[in-house]
């Protein structure tokens, strides 16, 4: 952990974003893996790392401010949104212009609300559905501050109330047809906030752990190598449930769970120990090379499939490595250029 002018600054976490978003470059080309048990774990990368990622850095960086009276949600949701929309908005653009869906899909798409309808869920920017859910996390943050400081086991309530908010959602409208929204159980679960909240909500437990010093103790037990051994083994077995039926381990209600309670706990073991151990895996992912990449790594989430990954494949070349390398470069040309500039000029106004 770094503090720079009263700012805490973990580099290990900024350059582990970039691993996690390459994770999510292996999910999508799983199907071009010819080794099949590599195939199937690489099917159960997920986005649920970033999730994590967030509720720890929500928790540490701003509970304490909320605690003190200090915090401002609105400056909060400012930055959020200034990093999060403008880059998202100029893709959402282009893409319309290369394939044109309809106007409804443009408009929830512009919106970030088209991860609530199964119709709509992968329209223009197909993985931006990740951005609803968490956009919908930084949202509540002030209530579930309030949850946090009222309640002993808010870790407990807090999921399970939004988890059940969300059920009756979905039977509410489960007799109205309109686009898929909030179609079944799985949708809920895979593609909301209602599925998805106990991944920010033990990240943040883990956060508390973590600021607490509680994570002294766990040193004893090498959390980052004892959190990366149990995470792929826990992807070991998530895939174990691949079927006809079942695509995906997580379609599975075992592999759910795995991929909902357990997956996490392993990644905010892992996390703790980059933040907490001296490795050699911390010290190159810190580096200002990982940095740089980690910084960029919303660029590539949101570029690594679709019409900048079709160019690559049809007109440069449709060899894996040099598609992965392009949209690197890509990547950080785009947030040297384009989201990072932009990000300070819309910041630059909340003061």
């Amino acid at each position: 952990m770094r503090t720079v002018k009263n700012k805490i600054f973990f580099p290990a976490l900024a350059g582990i974003r970039i691993i996690a978003a390459w994770m999510i470059f292996l999910h999508h080309i799983s199907n071009e893996v010819k080794t099949e048990w590599l195939s199937a774990i690489f099917k159960e990368f997920h986005v649920g790392i970033f999730f994590t990622i967030s509720g720890s850095l929500t928790y540490i960086l701003y509970f304490k401010k909320y605690r003190e009276g200090q915090f401002s949600f609105y400056h909060f949701l400012q930055k959020r949104l200034a990093r999060l929309l403008p880059l998202y908005w100029v893709l959402l653009v282009i893409a319309a212009i290369w394939q044109w869906e309809t106007l409804k899909s443009f408009i929830l798409s512009f919106l970030l609300l088209q991860s609530y309808f199964q119709e709509f869920k992968f329209s223009y920017v197909a993985q931006a559905w990740t951005i609803s859910v968490q956009l919908l996390f930084y949202i509540s943050v002030p209530l579930f501050f309030l949850w946090i400081r009222k309640y002993k086991y808010w870790f407990i309530f807090w999921p399970l109330s939004i988890f059940l908010f969300g059920l009756v959602l979905m039977y509410s409208f489960s007799t109205i047809s309109f686009h898929g929204f909030l179609t079944d159980f799985d949708f809920l679960m895979i593609y909301t906030f209602f599925g998805r909240v106990s991944e920010f909500t033990i990240g943040a437990l883990i956060g508390q752990l973590w600021y607490s010093k509680k994570s002294e103790k766990m040193l004893r037990i090498r959390p980052t190598l004892t959190g990366a051994i149990s995470y792929f083994i826990i992807l070991v077995i998530i895939s174990s449930f691949q079927s006809q039926e079942n695509s995906y381990g997580i379609n599975h209600p075992i592999g759910l769970v795995l991929n909902h309670i357990f997956l996490p706990f392993s990644i905010g073991l892992f996390l703790i120990g980059l933040c907490s151990e001296k490795t050699y895996f911390s010290t190159f992912i810190s580096s200002p090379f990982m940095i740089l990449m980690g910084n960029s790594a919303y660029a590539f989430y949101l570029i690594h499939v679709g019409y900048f990954s079709e160019f690559i494949y049809f007109h440069i070349s449709s060899n894996l490595l040099i598609r992965f390398l392009c949209l690197n470069v890509i990547a950080v040309i785009l947030y040297k250029f384009m989201e990072l500039p932009v990000q300070r000029a819309l910041l630059s106004f909340r003061k």
